[in-house]
């Protein structure tokens, strides 16, 4: 081999392991890798089960879909736009 290719190798080398320890030693702005907690979940009982709060908050998640619905249609009639003739 000609020392050229040598030096070539050992910079790619040194290169490579300098990435890898960099890599290694840092975990960056996100944190270490497997550190995701997670969404909470809780485990005690709710403070208000009963029927009145329970239809109170279905009847929330329907508003909420239903604003959702009209989101929907008002993309879906948007990308359904015709040129206008100039």
């Amino acid at each position: 081999m000609s020392t050229g290719k040598i030096i070539g190798i050992i910079v790619v080398l040194a290169v490579l392991g300098g990435a890898y320890w960099y890599w290694s030693t840092n975990a960056g702005p996100w944190g270490a890798a497997g550190t995701y907690q997670g969404a909470a979940m809780s485990t005690s009982s709710p403070s208000d089960a009963s029927d009145t709060a329970i239809d109170q908050d279905a009847a929330a998640i329907d508003a909420q879909l239903k604003a959702a619905a009209g989101d929907s249609t008002t993309v879906s009639s948007s990308l359904n736009d015709k040129p206008v003739t100039q």
